[in-house]
């Protein structure tokens, strides 16, 4: 059931003309933010009257890895229903010693 006091056809249009903006708009974001991790450090920025922080993405076991170095059977009080939390783990073993399961997220880029 359609509803007639729509014109279908001019919202297909529309939809259609925002999502290409939406994709442009989307592309234009991903090189803009491309170019600043490729050229600022991580810190923060003052630029004109925003604040642009460039940050770490997070840090977090992967799961499949973690499992592989650190059996169950051998190591249960490193686990839960999952892994503990990564700051956990590196007090007990050290960050050398997990540096091989531990996942970097991407670096992100915010404006307030």
């Amino acid at each position: 059931m359609t509803d007639s006091s729509i014109d279908l056809t001019a919202a297909a249009e529309e939809l259609a003309t925002l999502e290409e903006r939406k994709t442009a708009i989307e592309q234009r974001i991903s090189t803009l933010k491309g170019n600043i991790l490729q050229h600022a450090a991580d810190g923060r920025y003052e630029a004109g009257d925003l604040t642009l922080t460039v940050s770490a993405g997070t840090r977090s076991i992967d799961p499949t890895r973690f499992a592989a170095e650190f059996p169950v059977e051998q190591f249960p009080q490193y686990y839960e229903l999952k892994p503990k939390a990564l700051s956990k783990i590196e007090k007990i073993e050290g960050s050398a010693r997990i540096a091989d399961v531990v996942r970097q997220g991407s670096r992100r880029v915010s404006v307030k």
